[in-house]
């Protein structure tokens, strides 16, 4: 994942509900918990740290879509193999 420091407004579409709820849900939660859950650190825990930081400094929208199904989101398949570069 790229994130820019740039002070503009964030979009951010996934198609996993574990990212989908951890930026709508969690992300409070863990940085009051001090990035862990449970007394472990969170998964990628420097990526929600950006993530809560960029969130701070810009507008955000966060949108969960559809994942695998070409038909009803076009440009799936290429946004996987896009992430995996």
């Amino acid at each position: 994942m790229v994130i820019t420091k740039e002070v503009t407004h964030m979009i951010i579409c996934t198609n996993s509900c574990v990212v989908y709820r951890g930026l709508t849900l969690w992300l409070g939660t863990w940085k009051i918990q001090k990035w862990l859950v449970g007394h472990q650190p969170i998964w990628g825990q420097a990526m929600w740290q950006d993530l809560w930081e960029m969130g701070h400094q810009k507008e955000v929208t966060i949108y969960h879509v559809p994942g695998h199904m070409p038909l009803a989101t076009p440009g799936n398949d290429e946004t996987d193999a896009l992430a995996k570069v």
